[in-house]
């Protein structure tokens, strides 16, 4: 199970599984092409999204953030956070 994760350098990446690991920290940047992320049942104490202009679907169901910011998600359309400690 991945414990971290470096995707610099993929632009035309669409999809992205990560459901399922043992992820604390998460940053995704510049992926103009991402348009569904999957973070679902994972250990994520912090996730930092950041120019992702494409992305609609975000899931991140049973981690333990507390906070999150969705500022830059221009196209989110569904958002799934169920299970979170968040304030």
């Amino acid at each position: 199970r991945l414990k971290s994760i470096d995707l610099a350098h993929l632009p035309q990446l669409v999809t992205l599984l990560l459901n399922q690991n043992r992820l604390e920290h998460c940053s995704l940047r510049h992926l103009p092409s991402l348009s569904a992320l999957n973070l679902n049942l994972n250990r994520l104490e912090s996730l930092h999204l950041e120019d992702l202009p494409s992305l609609k679907t975000l899931e991140i169901k049973r981690n333990r953030l507390k906070k999150l910011d969705l500022y830059g998600l221009p196209s989110l359309e569904r958002l799934e956070v169920e299970y979170n400690p968040l304030t």
